[in-house]
């Protein structure tokens, strides 16, 4: 549960085995590269490396290939389930080689083709062809084909006008060319329904109605017709097609994300220098695996390299986080890296925070109905699909704050706002002034283990003496202050009283005379001193803060409450009860779970890092970045 310890490597491999070391790279991916392209370009005839490679090719084949997964999806002969999009695949880097390596790309994008074949251009004519601008249902171009072909001529001058105007027809199909050097000739076909539309069109160019056989263009009408109906027929087939293609998209999303990886690879290349024979890189890698990293290298270039790797400078800003924690505390890095990455040398504060956090969360949507229906929707999700990393990261979060949710629901005994009466410890509705005390004795609390926490990096440090300026002092002084503040609500405190008063004035004295150590003149010590005891007021702002876990909490209960309220009014209508009484139930406390949900979730993030982080954490550290492209369609382990 920490920072994961990093080392520095520098690489020199022969040209030739550059492909190969990165390719073992992209299997071991626990590295970063840094760039050292400016840094050693004019040293020991080494330059940037400059890439061969046809980016633009390779994205082209990309796009093409998801055009393909969405046609399949839209018209495939089985429809997309609603949690299609989050079942990825799963395999390692050398299983997508060996799949790559059996895929006919070319093939499938052939067959695809074949279906896709966009219309041919009818020789001495142009054209407006409505199904290559968007794509046309089988029923809009079944009434397109039925609709008869209109003939006629406007002036040569007005031909451009009526084309941009003709566009603005509803699935227009138009074929247009000069007839000779006064008119031009146009062939239309369009949907009945803008029959209404075209009238007033061919109004303003004095569109001259003609016939076919006048203008001599039977065998072109009838080119035209074919050429719709031949669409028109692919398009009634597609099942068929898409069905051919469809057996294949498994293998799309695999090559896509071979592909992917391909183009970090060639990317990543341009943080090199190469010279005429050899290739200078440089990164980061985690400690424990130098020695696989050394075999890996050493098999692809028989020991032909040079590698050196020591550990990353403790206290450096340039060294990239990874973090390390067990399962239940790496569901919530997601709330450190929000927030910033820790700098490498401070503490992880993720399992620091983790349990404050969860019991946040449910102190503020606090209920047992709330929490049942949190629990088995994650668990369903995380049991039937395989999605990204990053969103099975946000239900394995919610899951445990789910947890949470329902054990301070037994507290309340709240099940759906109470919808089933449990037995209640704590009524929050009518003790909210005793959750009250309970919410800011918990946030005292978790102010005091932030301090503990900085005192902690003083002793690590060798910093011991700062423990009592910055930690003991402040300790005493608040612990006074509160013994002293508690006299307007209660004697209970009293005898301790003396013992208050010498607390705080001489924790008082102890801070202004130690705060401000930084200061070069004693004059300037004092005011520093004098400064950093009014932030006594921001500690008592701090504390006051945690009400929020009071009244979010009655609040949620409180709209919860409300909702049932409806429900019993429409109560006694027979079956219009049941029906009514559903549909509120449903939305209101489907509306009450996402917005008690979300303030639960924003102010326990406030308390973390405002309150708490404020005491011992600074973060502004960088993320590590694997040497794997982030997942699209294959989860890549």
């Amino acid at each position: 549960m920490a920072i994961v310890k990093m080392s520095e490597f520098n690489l020199v491999v022969a040209n030739d085995h550059l492909d190969d070391v990165l390719r073992e790279f992209l299997v071991f991916s626990d590295v970063e590269f840094k760039d050292v392209s400016e840094n050693l370009s004019d040293k020991h005839d080494f330059k940037p490396y400059v890439s061969d490679y046809d980016f633009e090719t390779h994205e082209k084949k990309q796009e093409h290939i998801v055009s393909i997964l969405k046609i399949i999806d839209r018209f495939g002969q089985r429809k997309k389930g609603f949690l299609e999009d989050l079942k990825l695949l799963d395999m390692d880097y050398e299983q997508l080689e060996e799949r790559v390596n059996n895929i006919d790309l070319d093939d499938i994008l052939n067959r695809y083709a074949e279906f896709y074949e966009r219309h041919e251009v009818i020789e001495g004519y142009e054209s407006i062809i409505p199904w290559e601008n968007h794509r046309l249902s089988i029923e809009e171009l079944e009434e397109l084909s039925n609709a008869k072909i209109i003939l006629g001529t406007v002036e040569l001058e007005y031909q451009s006008q009526f084309v941009k105007e003709l566009s603005s027809l509803k699935d227009a199909y138009v074929l247009y060319r000069p007839l000779d050097e006064e008119e031009a000739l146009f062939m239309i076909k369009f949907p009945e329904s803008e029959q209404e539309s075209f009238d007033i069109l061919v109004e303003k160019v004095d569109f001259k109605y003609r016939s076919a056989r006048s203008l001599d263009v039977l065998s072109d009408c009838d080119i035209m017709m074919n050429r719709l109906s031949e669409h028109l027929e692919k398009r009634q087939n597609i099942m068929k097609r898409l069905f051919q293609i469809g057996e294949t998209k498994d293998d799309l999303k695999i090559v896509y994300e071979y592909l992917e990886n391909e183009k970090l690879k060639e990317e990543t290349k341009r943080l090199f220098v190469q010279s005429q024979y050899m290739t200078y890189l440089s990164g980061w890698i985690v400690s424990d695996k130098q020695q696989e990293v050394t075999d890996r290298i050493s098999k692809v270039t028989n020991g032909n390299h040079y590698l050196e790797i020591e550990a990353a400078p403790f206290h450096s800003r340039e060294v990239p986080i990874k973090l390390k924690n067990n399962n239940f505390n790496e569901a919530f890095e997601m709330i450190t890296t929000m927030y910033s990455q820790p700098r490498y040398d401070e503490l992880d504060p993720t399992p620091l925070l983790s349990p404050f956090y969860a019991l946040f969360f449910g102190m503020m949507l606090a209920d047992v109905g709330y929490g049942i229906v949190m629990f088995v929707t994650m668990s369903l999700l995380l049991r039937f699909t395989n999605m990204k990393p990053s969103m099975k990261g946000m239900m394995r979060f919610l899951r445990y704050l789910s947890i949470a949710v329902t054990g301070w629901g037994f507290v309340y005994g709240s099940f759906f706002g109470g919808l089933i009466e449990l037995p209640a410890l704590i009524d929050i509705h009518s003790q909210f002034t005793f959750v009250l005390f309970v919410a800011l004795g918990i946030g005292l609390v978790h102010l005091f283990f932030g301090m503990a926490i900085k005192g902690y990096i003083y002793i690590r440090d060798y910093k011991k003496r700062y423990v009592i300026y910055d930690v003991v002092f402040w300790y005493i002084l608040l612990i006074s202050a509160i013994i002293l503040v508690s006299q307007i609500f209660t004697d209970m405190l009293a005898p301790y009283m003396s013992f208050a008063w010498i607390g705080l004035i001489g924790s008082a004295l102890g801070i202004v005379l130690t705060n401000g150590r930084d200061a070069k003149t004693i004059p300037t010590k004092l005011a520093s001193g004098l400064y950093a005891l009014y932030g006594i007021t921001n500690y008592m702002s701090d504390i006051i803060s945690y009400s929020r876990l009071m009244a979010l909490g009655l609040a949620g209960a409180s709209i919860g409450l409300a909702f049932n309220m409806m429900i019993d009014m429409v109560s006694g209508f027979g079956i219009f009860s049941i029906i009514f009484g559903a549909i509120i139930f449903m939305i209101g406390h489907g509306f009450n779970i996402m917005i008690s949900g979300l303030s639960a979730y924003v102010h326990s993030a406030r308390l973390t890092y405002v309150e708490f982080f404020g005491k011992f954490y600074t973060g502004g550290g960088k993320a590590f970045n694997s040497f794997r492209a982030a997942p699209t369609y294959i989860n890549v382990k």
